[in-house]
C-alpha cells in the first residue's frame, strides 16, 4: 500500500494559515496576548508537523521494516516502563522539541531514502533561541517573562522561513522522490 500524505498535506495547512492569521493579528496589534498567540501558533505548526513526519516514517516501516524496536517507539511518542506491580506498560515519552525535529525528519529521509540534508544554519539558531521565547512564555516566573520584543518576534519569523522552507524542500524531495519512480515503472 502506498504511503498516503493525505493527512500531512491538511494538517500542515491548517497549522500554517493559523500561523499567519496569528502573524498578521500581532503585526496589527503588537500586544503580549497577540505575540504570545503568534509564538503559541508557530509552536504548535512546528509540533504538528513534526508528528506528521513521523507518522509518514511509521507507515513506511509498516510496508518494509525499516526501524528498531526502540526507534518505532520514539516515532509513537511512547516509553516503555514498569508498573508498581511489576508488569510492563507504555507511557507518553518527553520529547526535547529540538531532538524530536531532527530524529522525525530524519526517519522520514530514512524511511523514504530521500537524498536530503536539514540545513542548520542560520535558521536553526533563529529557531533555538524561539524555542527559549516559548519556554519563557509557557511558564512565566514573572511580568517580564510574558514580554516579547520586536527582536524577538523577528526570532521568531526567521524560525518560521526556515522551518517552512525545510518542510517545502522535504515535500520537494518526497515529490521528486515519487516522480523518479513512477518514470522508473
Amino acid at each position: 500500500m502506498p504511503i498516503d500524505f493525505t493527512e500531512f498535506k491538511q494538517v500542515s495547512l491548517e497549522l500554517i494559515s493559523d500561523v499567519e492569521i496569528a502573524l498578521n493579528i500581532a503585526r496589527k496589534d503588537p500586544s503580549g496576548f497577540a505575540r504570545r498567540t503568534y509564538v503559541r501558533s508557530f509552536f504548535a505548526m512546528v509540533e504538528g508537523i513534526v508528528y506528521q513526519f513521523k507518522k509518514i516514517s511509521i507507515q513506511a516501516h509498516d510496508e518494509s521494516s525499516i526501524f528498531d524496536p526502540y526507534e518505532i517507539e520514539i516515532l509513537k511518542e511512547k516509553t516503555s516502563d514498569l508498573t508498581d506491580k511489576g508488569t510492563a506498560s507504555s507511557k507518553p515519552s518527553k520529547l526535547q522539541l529540538l531532538l524530536n525535529l531532527t530524529f522525525s525528519i530524519n526517519s522520514t529521509i530514512k524511511a523514504l531514502n530521500l537524498d536530503f540534508r536539514i540545513d542548520k544554519n542560520n535558521g536553526w539558531e533563529f529557531l533555538k533561541k524561539s524555542v527559549r521565547i516559548r519556554d519563557r512564555i509557557t511558564h512565566p516566573k514573572n511580568i517580564e517573562s510574558l514580554t516579547i520584543t520586536d527582536q524577538e518576534v523577528e526570532w521568531l519569523g526567521k524560525s518560521n522561513i526556515w522551518f517552512r522552507e525545510l518542510v517545502i524542500n522535504i515535500s520537494n524531495a518526497i515529490n521528486d522522490k515519487h516522480l523518479q519512480i513512477t518514470k522508473d515503472q
